[in-house]
C-alpha cells in the first residue's frame, strides 16, 4: 500500500504549492480565481487520499492486533 501513501504526499505538496503561490499585485486578482479553483480540486484529491491512507493504516493495525491475539491463544495450552 506504499504507493497510495506516495500519492497522498504528492497531492498534499501540490495543494500547498497552490496556496503558497504569490503573484505580482497587478494581475493578482485575475489569477486568484484560477488558483482557488485549482486548489479546490487538489484539496478534494488530498482528502480522498487521506481517507485511503487512514483506512490502510486502520486495516494494518487491526491485522496486527488480530495476529497477536491468535499467537497468545496458540501459546496457551
Amino acid at each position: 500500500m506504499i504507493h497510495r501513501a506516495h500519492i497522498m504526499k504528492f497531492s498534499l505538496c501540490h495543494a500547498r504549492r497552490y496556496v503558497e503561490v504569490k503573484q505580482p499585485q497587478s494581475y493578482k486578482r485575475y489569477r486568484q480565481r484560477q488558483i482557488s479553483r485549482k486548489f479546490q480540486i487538489e484539496h478534494k484529491r488530498c482528502s480522498k487520499a487521506a481517507i485511503i491512507i487512514q483506512s490502510c493504516v486502520r486495516g494494518y493495525l487491526a491485522r496486527r492486533r488480530y495476529n497477536e491475539m491468535r499467537k497468545r491463544k496458540l501459546e496457551k495450552p
